[in-house]
């Protein structure tokens, strides 16, 4: 399994130890959410509350708002381009979805988010030439980059989630949840899952394709 495989990785080992925030259990086991965060009715999609707004720059060197966002049905994940363990295996889930929403006849009503927690390095060519390797649709798929404060207090604070400076570690320099946040058309997230278990990805695009649908 993909997730096994990457566990052998030193980088990604300190990623799964850094925090409380990383919640793997037995593979396939869905994330615990974040403290906080409220339950699902027996049914229905959980409602974790409110996605954080944003106000970032995209990969064309564009202003991005989160608000442009609203009325659509979203995915967001967190890479960086110099990461070589969990990144990769991120984007590739990022990619499958936005091939899956083509298929099932959504694309116009989704839309796919990567925020860099590597903004410093990352910039906006930077990522083009990280979306292009990915077959990323720009009018679709928007990676993400700006101030580091901003950019990780989105993350830390909006999503409340794990990203952390690992500098003792060369191969993964910054820690990082492995978890795709799922939103709905009115900005509230419905899930989290581990984009390194499968049964999780499997899982995220059919709560989306749902999202979407519905």
């Amino acid at each position: 399994m993909i997730g096994r495989r990457l566990l052998q990785g030193t980088g990604l080992a300190c990623l799964l130890a850094a925090g409380g925030l990383l919640v793997m259990g037995r593979p396939g086991a869905r994330p615990t959410p974040p403290a906080g965060f409220g339950e699902a009715a027996e049914g229905e999609l959980p409602d974790f509350g409110p996605a954080p707004p944003f106000k970032l720059t995209d990969q064309a060197g564009e202003p991005f708002d989160s608000a442009s966002l609203r009325g659509e049905v979203w995915v967001a994940d967190f890479v960086f381009t110099r990461c070589v363990l969990v990144c990769p295996v991120l984007s590739r889930v990022m990619a499958r979805l936005q091939e899956a929403t083509v298929q099932a006849g959504v694309a116009d009503g989704t839309r796919l988010v990567s925020l860099s927690v590597d903004p410093e390095h990352d910039t906006p060519a930077v990522l083009a030439a990280y979306a292009d390797r990915h077959g990323a649709d720009p009018t679709r798929w928007h990676f993400l980059t700006g101030e580091r404060d901003e950019v990780w207090s989105v993350v830390r604070d909006g999503f409340k989630l794990l990203v952390s400076p690992t500098p003792e570690d060369a191969v993964n320099p910054i820690a990082h949840t492995p978890r795709l946040v799922l939103v709905d058309r009115t900005g509230s997230i419905r899930g989290l899952y581990d984009g390194t278990v499968p049964e999780d990805v499997e899982a995220l695009e059919r709560d989306l394709l749902r999202l979407a649908s519905g």
